[in-house]
């Protein structure tokens, strides 16, 4: 390429690059024009403390839907913070569940590159940096991809505005799901190059796509993005009749880029695996695995988005939360551009397979999206089974700009005539008698819900949008401006999709996120470590983490199977005799419930002043000291084996039970304690607690065990005095460990075998992949020169 076409290009894509964040400032324009940041920090407002403390005139959390960014996304991405800064892996979480796997539970993608915004920058401009990044990188890749299988710049355009505020990144944009999306057109298009022959630069592109979107944080959407993708091959390559040795060569290099892309992605996964294994119940979760399909009605919101209201707008009358039916939306412009692929005209071979091969894609995983029959039988089988059904439309939602696009740049590649606008036409007035029937059969609940008027105005402007649509390919027929249509196309598309995405990503002032209160200022200058009963209080799981408050609950995309069998087995028969090990020195309460018909009563036995007594009342909450609790490390004397789980639990039922003078074990010890021990076996402190590492000094008068109050976890090793010593479960949930009698320093640390049985892996994989590389490029230089083909096509983004 020649200086000239390189500068060319390099205008292009900048100018593309300028358009997309100007539609992001329309999108966001609080963070562009007021300086707010990203993030829903007004969730915080709908609970104690923080509801005293809401800005004057607030109502209600904008978006509920957003929880989940205060309970998981912020702490993850608060925790990795704090541990880099102190120097650490960000491997453990300290403050959730007696402690629980960080970079293993994989959303918190540790090792995405991007995340490393949220260390450099200030934490929520840093958040808000990542969003409007991932969304850009969505559009940009969409760009390039689309103008590298062909697609002239208007069209090109027009595919990455509908990828880049489409339903499905839109409104999971403060989610990790996007983050794989960003990545999406990058592996579809070194799927193109493979299947046109260009095995080395589709090998590549491939393995980049992939690495990354593995890396990104959301396992779910990337099988189910790169399952699509690796149907689309195989149709693509039964479609064009390929010789078995070509389509085997084709399907060998893609599947060596996913197994390297595995392999380098291995010090992410096999801790992921490890995690699954030991999650509650083992292997399945209600946060991760197998949850239905889009009901058949969800259809509708291919056109209304909001045909069944919305959460952000306080009227949605759906049976599934408003996000898994606003992620359906892929705009009415891209609908109906792919109507125009019928329109009358030439093709290209590779053009008409791409498209039909497409389109039967998307119609497979629209039927397992909906879980049509007999499509949904796939549903059964090993990691199909694991699936949110849902998530097959992340695909659909791909494809259907690739093929709008297809159909934009066809319709304008020449004059048309009248009559050419018949399939445009016959799409309207499908679709418009499918709403119709729909509406009729839903007009008795939209009546009694008095819910016509807002109805009226989403139809409204579905109508608006198919009218401007309409006009301006009535108006190209008459002057054929093949730049300017398009244009006024995109800028359709693009105010369709942020007006059905409004509200359900807002902005807010920094000052909103997280603010200070007399509670958690409270709660930070209490002796560390320190844990608190949260959720007895109606605090909602993960909103402490980034003030650095331990609870014994949490929030999670998985949950640690030992502390939650634990809790989930026991339940309120914990404040028979076992609670004291929970080291839970506070707990929190709120009056309130006692006035409440759906909380008839405390969430623990505040009437039981010999356990716990009343402090103060902060902030509406009243603080309770647990004078039974037992210290974070405590020795025990004595110890009885149990090793039947349901015998183990029913034993911590007892209420004759007294931990402090009797551990629960499951296995046997490897020397027996003293059978007469001393009444008071002697003393333990935490002198230092970290995120991967614990120290405690004991002094005891005999052998026994100390016992450290955090979850027991695979990965946790010890020592005693520098010498390795074993650690055992300790009333199930916990850690045990041997000591002799005397004074010691015992220190806890946390180097899971998953994590440099992963980073080996992975940093003998990139090794190896350097090592060929620069063969590689050695024998290419070595190679003669070859003379260039005239025939040899030039960049597409040469074309206009």
């Amino acid at each position: 390429m020649n200086a000239g076409k390189r500068g060319a290009v390099l205008r292009e894509y900048a100018l593309q690059g300028l358009l997309l964040l100007l539609v992001l400032a329309a999108a966001f324009p609080g963070v562009f024009f007021r300086g707010e940041v990203a993030f829903p920090g007004d969730i915080l407002f709908e609970s104690l403390p923080w509801k005293l403390y809401a800005p004057s005139g607030w109502e209600h959390a904008e978006n509920r839907l957003l929880c989940d960014m205060t309970s998981a996304i912020m702490p993850w991405y608060w925790l990795t913070r704090e541990a880099l800064r102190h120097g650490e892996w960000p491997l453990w979480n300290p403050l959730e569940f007696g402690g629980a796997p960080l970079l293993a539970n994989w959303q918190s993608a540790v090792f995405y590159p991007p995340r490393a915004l949220h260390s450099v920058l200030d934490i929520f401009v840093g958040f808000t940096v990542f969003v409007l990044l991932k969304l850009w990188l969505c559009g940009m890749n969409a760009y390039l991809c689309a103008r590298a299988i062909g697609l002239r710049t208007p069209a090109a355009r027009f595919m990455s505005i509908a990828w880049m505020l489409g339903g499905y990144n839109f409104v999971w944009c403060y989610w990790p799901v996007p983050d794989v999306c960003v990545w999406l057109p990058i592996v579809f298009l070194g799927t193109e190059w493979l299947i046109g022959g260009r095995y080395r630069r589709g090998f590549f592109a491939v393995l980049f796509g992939a690495v990354l979107s593995l890396l990104a944080g959301h396992p779910e959407s990337a099988f189910v993005i790169n399952l699509g993708i690796c149907a689309y091959a195989v149709m693509r390559l039964l479609w064009d009749r390929r010789r078995l040795r070509d389509s085997a060569a084709c399907l060998a290099v893609w599947g060596s880029a996913w197994l390297v892309a595995l392999l380098v992605a291995a010090v992410q996964i096999i801790p992921f695996l490890e995690y699954l294994l030991n999650s509650y119940p083992p292997g399945q979760n209600t946060n991760m695995g197998a949850h239905p399909g889009l009901p058949l009605h969800a259809v509708l919101c291919l056109w209304i988005p909001r045909f069944f209201g919305a959460t952000a707008d306080l009227n949605y009358w759906g049976d599934l939360d408003t996000n898994r039916f606003l992620m359906n939306y892929a705009g009415v412009p891209v609908w109906l551009a792919a109507t125009l692929l019928v329109a009358r005209g030439p093709w290209e071979r590779q053009s008409r397979a791409r498209v039909a091969c497409l389109a039967i894609v998307v119609a497979v995983f629209l039927c397992l999206t909906f879980e049509v029959p007999p499509f949904d039988l796939i549903h059964r089988l090993p990691l199909f089974n694991l699936l949110k059904r849902t998530y097959y439309i992340a695909f659909v939602m791909f494809a259907l700009p690739v093929l709008g696009a297809i159909g934009l740049d066809r319709w304008f590649a020449r004059p048309r005539k009248w009559y050419e606008l018949f399939s445009c036409i016959l799409g309207i007035l499908l679709t418009n008698a499918a709403l119709y029937l729909a509406y009729s059969f839903y007009r008795g609940t939209i009546r009694l819900m008095r819910f016509q008027d807002y109805l009226s105005h989403q139809l409204l402007f579905f109508w608006c949008a198919e009218a401007v649509f309409l006009i301006v390919l009535i108006v190209s027929l008459t002057t054929f401006r093949p730049r300017l249509f398009p244009a006024l196309l995109a800028i359709l598309l693009a105010a369709d999709l942020l007006v059905a995405g409004r509200g359900t990503s807002p902005s807010f002032p920094r000052r909103m996120m997280y603010p200070e209160t007399q509670l958690t200022r409270f709660l930070e200058n209490v002796p560390k470590p320190c844990r608190i009963g949260l959720v007895q209080g109606m605090v909602p799981p993960g909103f402490m983490v980034p003030y650095g408050i331990q609870d014994i609950s949490g929030y999670d995309a998985l949950y640690p199977e030992r502390i939650v069998r634990f809790q989930y087995g026991l339940k309120t028969d914990v404040w028979n005799a076992i609670e004291p090990v929970y080291n839970i020195e506070y707990y929190l309460h709120d009056p309130t419930m006692m006035t409440q018909s759906r909380h008839p009563g405390p969430t623990f036995p505040i009437d039981q002043t010999n356990r716990f007594e009343m402090l103060t009342n902060i902030d509406g909450l009243d603080v309770y000291k647990n004078k039974g609790a037992m210290p974070r490390a405590f020795l025990v004397g004595s110890a009885r084996v149990i090793s039947n789980r349901e015998a183990l639990l029913d034993a911590m039922r007892d209420p004759a039970l007294k931990p402090a003078k009797e551990v629960l074990l499951e296995e046997p010890l490897s020397a027996p304690l003293p059978k007469k021990p001393p009444e008071d076996p002697g003393t333990a402190t935490v002198v230092d607690y970290k995120f991967n590492r614990v120290v405690v000094e004991a002094d005891a008068k005999s052998d026994c065990i100390l016992v450290l109050g955090d979850a027991y976890y695979p990965g946790w090793r010890a020592t005693i005095d520098g010498q390795p010593a074993p650690i055992f479960s300790a009333y199930y949930a916990f850690r045990g460990v041997r000591i002799p009698a005397g004074s010691h320093r015992i220190e806890f640390f946390y180097m899971p075998a998953s994590l440099k049985a992963g980073l080996g892996i992975s940093m003998a994989t990139l090794i190896v992949m350097m090592i060929c590389s620069l063969r590689a490029l050695r024998r290419e230089a070595r190679a003669p020169a070859r003379p260039r083909s005239r025939t040899t096509a030039t960049l597409p983004a040469a074309r206009c």
